[in-house]
């Protein structure tokens, strides 16, 4: 399995993997100036959320050559189970290159390790088997070092609540797209592009 890089928001560290420093400040990733960013779309999609709102947004993206991190709130999807809503949405996420990650809520982050794992393991294979669906990152309510232990040994990139600079973090709200567009149309205009968070991490 690819080793991706883990992002701790707790604690400092720095890293040099083949001759490049990957620095990560009070656990904010700094890019180099001139660098990608990342978008993350947080807690999607909300319960409101209409199709032809995410089209549009699929739309939006494209026309700026940008992919972005959608992260699902874990606990939300295991109890809607499969349902065609949600079928569409991963299956056009993975199709215009954009990323689907989980959210895992303090509920999770509170349990024993080993529970960690275990429910962890749980959460990628009900990804996989309903949904098609790898998913290689992951944020968390409580990114204390066991946590993020405990999932990097699956392979995942861990992040925290807030992942910090090199990223911008936007809610799933009636707002998303206005903020979106400004967001996308700024970077832009600076020669900036957005990527997944898995690339953006694997680029330094």
């Amino acid at each position: 399995m690819h080793c991706i890089q883990t992002a701790l928001l707790n604690c400092c560290l720095s890293r040099s993997t083949a001759g490049h420093e990957r620095v990560w400040n009070n656990g904010a990733f700094r890019p180099p100036l001139g660098r990608n960013v990342a978008l993350l779309i947080d807690l999607f999609p909300r319960s409101d959320h209409p199709l032809s709102e995410f089209y549009e947004l699929l739309c939006l993206l494209r026309q700026h050559g940008a992919t972005c991190t959608f992260f699902f709130n874990w606990e939300q999807v295991r109890a809607c189970k499969k349902t065609q809503h949600l079928c569409e949405v991963l299956r056009l996420i993975s199709v215009h290159g954009h990323e689907a990650a989980l959210w895992f809520g303090r509920e999770f982050c509170t349990q024993p390790v080993p529970k960690v794992r275990q429910d962890a393991i749980e959460a990628l294979h009900f990804m996989q088997r309903l949904y098609g669906t790898t998913v290689c990152v992951a944020k968390l309510s409580l990114a204390t070092p066991s946590n993020v232990a405990a999932l990097q040994e699956l392979g995942l990139l861990v992040v925290g609540e807030c992942p910090g600079g090199g990223t911008l973090s936007l809610p799933d709200t009636s707002q998303l797209l206005s903020q979106t567009r400004e967001a996308l149309e700024e970077w832009t205009a600076v020669g900036k592009r957005s990527v997944r968070l898995s690339v953006l991490i694997d680029e330094i």
